[in-house]
């Protein structure tokens, strides 16, 4: 009930060009990222994760992509009166996906350790807390070969993105956010694309 409350009804939905109203008595509760213990959000530079903070933004859309499928669900929420409320939603191919090449990297480097461990830089420069003091944080530079050790746990096939209105201009650097739902973990994943295309891991902060 609490869902419905929040989604203005007729709810428009997009599938492939197609236009459709989805009526309260049609809807069935989605937990969307929620159901997952920690979702992705991809950002084109560290300084954007302020845009989560920010009171300043009024529109989000929650991306669901489905790998295995290869299709994506857009989510348009919007905030009035200080309420967010779903407003519309759109399905389509992964092909239309503003993301696709990137995605389409970051699956396969999770779902193959031989691609990933080819695509991660020589050295690795580490940011993690200091075990024996919160406030601190360690840093220092792992070779590749010890990345297995190092790296969280990763998702696959499945994403959910968040998008705060992140301006994603510069193809050479991706920076992925993984979230916990509930638990407060953050782990930043630093990409950046070498000369010929391929993307590398460089950097990592927890």
């Amino acid at each position: 009930r609490h869902q419905k409350e929040r989604i203005v009804f007729p709810l428009p939905y997009e599938r492939d060009g197609k236009m459709t109203y989805v009526k309260p008595e049609q809807w069935r509760y989605n937990a969307m990222y929620t159901r997952q213990e920690f979702y992705t959000v991809f950002f084109e530079n560290e300084s954007s994760l302020d845009l989560e903070k920010s009171k300043d933004v009024d529109r989000v859309t929650v991306e669901y992509v489905d790998m295995i499928d290869e299709r994506v669900k857009d989510y348009f929420f919007s905030r009035e009166e200080n309420q967010w409320k779903l407003r519309k939603m759109r399905e389509y191919g992964l092909d239309e996906y503003h993301e696709r090449d990137f995605i389409l990297f970051f699956d396969r480097f999770v779902s193959d350790s031989l691609y990933q461990i080819s695509h991660v830089a020589s050295k690795i420069e580490i940011s993690m807390p200091d075990p024996e003091d919160d406030i601190e944080t360690l840093t220092g530079m792992i070779e590749a070969e010890q990345w297995p050790s190092f790296r969280p746990e990763l998702p696959h096939e499945y994403y959910y993105n968040i998008n705060y209105g992140q301006k994603m201009e510069n193809k050479k650097y991706r920076v992925v956010a993984l979230e916990g739902s509930s638990n407060g973990f953050l782990s930043l994943l630093f990409f950046r694309q070498k000369g010929y295309g391929e993307w590398m891991l460089y950097k990592m902060k927890n």
